[in-house]
């Protein structure tokens, strides 16, 4: 019988077999495919991949334990992902195809937020390796080259540094600082190690991400006793406020068009979705429901919004219309996706 190469199945494993690559201005959802977590009990959580239209679904890893957090590489031939299976919080690195599973770190301490460098050929990830009974909670910033698994420490500071962001010209590094229980936001300056702290308030700044060009940032702050969102330049300067709400602005990205930039908020009582213009004009709400969104990605071309909802995940352009519910598991997570293929 001939081979049905047109079955969603097929096509996905077909797809993903070609490898995926970055720098796509694809609007085609057959050109994408979407990563994303389902929990299968009390203590599994599985990393699954689907077609952008929802209509087939791979299952990549097996283990009865928790993995969870899949970060596409930039080429979208591998996904890095966290997991608990050796009783131990650790990084993973595994082929779309379910092959070369690969333990990158060992030690006994957790190691989580891992980001991928524009080139895909080193890792950042936050640990607490070097956490002692006098600080045990010492969470530093550590960059690993993959090829030979060479780990590299870039902060160390008595306190917590934590979520890293690697800028899209591959050149610095934001995380966040908490030192005495006040939380700021730093930029490290790689082929230097040069660290220059960007925020100075006795309100917590933190969840900082990158402009598509890395000339600005945009993060969540806890100054002036409300939860707001502001950018700032890349060294510092023009600090510029984008929401003022009573409720918690919070987790905002910027588009990779940089147009606009999404970010959850609870304003009417319950958590959702909305888009602003980076000027804090045109504030739109995206979703319109009593349920919880809060985990998201952009697609790549600006136009539509994937995200987690309280009964699977959903996708829809940023004015809120076009919904469509990918997948009908009410613990489906964390969805991130990738072009497929590009001319």
């Amino acid at each position: 019988m001939p081979r049905d190469t047109h079955h969603p199945l097929i096509l996905l494993k077909t797809l993903l077999s070609i490898g995926l690559l970055t720098a796509c201005t694809r609007t085609n959802l057959s050109d994408f495919a979407i990563a994303y977590t389902r929990k299968q009990g009390d203590k599994n959580i599985d990393i699954f991949l689907m077609t952008a239209d929802g209509t087939a679904h791979k299952r990549l890893t097996t283990n009865p334990a928790e993995d969870w957090n899949p970060v596409w590489s930039p080429d979208g031939k591998r996904l890095i992902f966290t997991s608990n299976r050796h009783d131990n919080t650790d990084l993973y690195l595994i082929n779309v195809d379910g092959s070369g599973l690969t333990r990158l770190t060992t030690h006994h301490a957790e190691d989580t937020n891992p980001v991928w460098s524009p080139d895909g050929k080193y890792i950042a990830f936050d640990s607490m390796r070097h956490s002692t009974q006098e600080h045990p909670y010492n969470l530093e910033i550590y960059m690993l080259k993959l090829d030979g698994l060479k780990l590299q420490r870039l902060t160390e500071h008595q306190g917590e540094d934590r979520d890293p962001v690697w800028s899209p010209n591959g050149q610095h590094i934001l995380f966040t600082r908490d030192t005495n229980g006040n939380s700021d936001i730093y930029r490290m300056t790689l082929n230097t190690r040069e660290l220059k702290q960007l925020t100075r308030d006795p309100g917590d700044d933190w969840n900082a991400h990158w402009s598509p060009d890395s000339t600005r940032l945009v993060f969540t702050s806890g100054r002036n006793k409300m939860v707001d969102l502001y950018t700032i330049n890349v060294d510092g300067s023009d600090l510029q406020r984008l929401t003022q709400d009573p409720e918690t602005d919070n987790g905002a990205r910027w588009a990779p068009t940089g147009n606009r930039i999404a970010f959850t908020s609870d304003r009417y009582g319950t958590w959702d979705l909305y888009t602003i213009l980076p000027n804090g004009k045109a504030r739109t709400r995206v979703t319109d429901d009593d349920a919880l969104e809060i985990s998201f990605d952009w697609l790549p071309d600006g136009t539509q919004v994937l995200y987690e909802s309280r009964d699977g995940i959903f996708r829809a352009n940023i004015d809120g219309s076009d919904v469509k519910r990918l997948t009908h598991h009410k613990d489906d997570g964390s969805p991130v996706w990738r072009p497929l293929y590009s001319e």
